[in-house]
Order: structure tokens, then C-alpha cells, then sequence
């Protein structure tokens, strides 16, 4: 029961806030505007840049197809959605710890581990199901705009919860980081560090099937259907989201404000 209520809290609180509003039309949004991108606006930029060039000769320049333009918006989605969900996500634990709310269902009984769970089975799920959603209408229009050749749409669901699951990753960065800054913008700038360097670590030291940010290469693999070693890039995601928030539960049973 206890468990229960804080996900139905956690649910009003993100309605509240906006926050599924936001990350699904922030999703649908790119996810149309990539393949619209690739077939209006990038010919005609370049048409305008070398006016002399014939328009079949652009279209075979660009090379857009239904893979790459799902392949792109995967791209875009690390970048532009990774930066959406560390700052609207900042706030998770550490708004409540500034604001001396967190220590509310604590007091009325509820435990560390069921409050900070609750958070991510709350906004997990809704990150990962977003994602799939986004790219099965990128798959849709991508195809509409260049011709249905990716081939099955299985691939592409694969690809978007790998996605999906990044971002639950950088989910569990927020709440350690917030567990211990304390600041909702300071937990967001310093949580931009990992969610970015950690491909860099990993391509650096060739270990990047080992760490989340793999998620995002086998994605891209997977689109192109040679991806590989998928599993123990999962497991190792998920082992250090579990490591984040029972390093994140202990602290807090530690911290000042109990």
C-alpha cells in the first residue's frame, strides 16, 4: 500500500507538472519534423547553395532513405533528447529535498527505497513507451516521404527501447546527482557531464558494449540489422541504474534532514 501510494503521487505530480505532456509532444514533434527536414527543407538548401545542380542529382547527394531517416531522428533524440530530460527532470529529487517536501511521505511512514522507486516506475515507463510511440511515427512518415524500404518495423521498436532505456538511465543520474546537490539547476548541469561523456569514456577505452551510452550504437545497428552483444550492454545499463539508486537510498537515510 505504501508502495502504491507513491506512484499515484508521483503520477498527479508529473500531470501536474506537464512533464508526460511534454516529453510526448516534445518526441512527436522531432519525430515528424526529421523525415519533413530531410525531404523539404535540406534539398532546398541546397538547391539554394548550388543552384546549378540538377534536383535528382541533390536527391542522390543527400541520400535520404526510411532507415537513415529514422536513423537521424535516433541521432537527434540522443542529443536534443537527452538535454530535454536532464532539465525537466532536474528537479525529481533534489526540488523536493530544496523545497523541505521530500520529508513529508517519510514522515507519514513511507520508506526511502518505496519513495525513490516510485519515481522511477512512474516516469520510466512513460519515457520508453513515449519513445516507441515516437518512433513508430517516424517510422511511419519517414516511410510516406521516402518509400516504405526499411523493411519490418520490428527493428525500429527494438531500436527505440534501447533509446528508452538510455533515458531512464540519465532518469537514475538525476536522482543520485539530485540526492546530493540539492539544487535542481546545479543536479542538471553536472548530470550533462555523464549523460554526454560517457560515450566518450567508452570509445576511448573500446568498452562501449559495456556502458549505456552502447544503447545508443546498438539502436543504430539494430536499424541497420547488424547489431550484436545487445544483452550484456542492457544489463550492464541496468546494473548501474540499481548501483545509482541504492548509492542514492543510503545516502538519503544519512542525510541532514531526517
Amino acid at each position: 500500500m505504501k508502495t502504491e501510494w507513491n506512484i499515484k503521487k508521483e503520477i498527479m505530480q508529473s500531470i501536474r507538472q506537464y512533464k508526460f505532456l511534454v516529453v510526448f509532444s516534445f518526441l512527436i514533434f522531432f519525430a515528424i519534423m526529421t523525415p519533413l527536414m530531410s525531404k523539404l527543407v535540406l534539398p532546398e538548401l541546397f538547391a539554394n547553395y548550388y543552384p546549378d545542380l540538377d534536383p535528382q542529382i541533390i536527391e542522390q547527394m543527400l541520400g535520404t532513405t526510411q532507415t537513415n531517416a529514422i536513423l537521424g531522428f535516433l541521432g537527434d533524440m540522443f542529443e536534443m533528447g537527452t538535454l530535454l530530460i536532464v532539465f525537466l527532470y532536474s528537479g525529481i529529487i533534489a526540488q523536493e529535498i530544496g523545497e523541505k517536501t521530500f520529508v513529508l511521505p517519510l514522515c507519514s511512514g513511507k520508506r526511502y527505497t518505496s519513495v525513490i522507486l516510485s519515481k522511477l516506475i512512474v516516469n520510466g515507463p512513460v519515457l520508453i513507451i513515449s519513445m516507441i510511440g515516437a518512433v513508430l511515427v517516424n517510422y511511419y512518415y519517414s516511410g510516406v516521404f521516402f518509400d516504405f524500404t526499411a523493411g519490418s518495423i520490428k527493428p525500429a521498436i527494438g531500436a527505440a527501447a534501447l533509446q528508452g532505456l538510455y533515458m531512464v538511465f540519465i532518469l537514475s543520474i538525476l536522482i543520485f546527482i539530485g540526492a546530493l546537490v540539492k539544487k535542481p539547476l546545479m543536479t542538471g548541469m553536472i548530470a550533462l557531464v555523464p549523460a554526454y561523456g560517457i560515450g566518450f569514456i567508452g570509445k576511448l577505452f573500446n568498452i562501449e558494449s559495456y556502458l549505456p551510452s552502447g544503447l545508443m550504437i546498438q539502436a543504430q545497428k539494430l536499424m541497420q540489422n547488424t547489431a550484436e552483444n545487445i544483452l550484456h550492454t542492457v544489463l550492464s545499463t541496468l546494473l548501474l541504474i540499481v548501483i545509482l539508486l541504492t548509492i542514492s537510498i543510503k545516502y538519503l537515510k544519512k542525510a541532514e534532514f531526517v
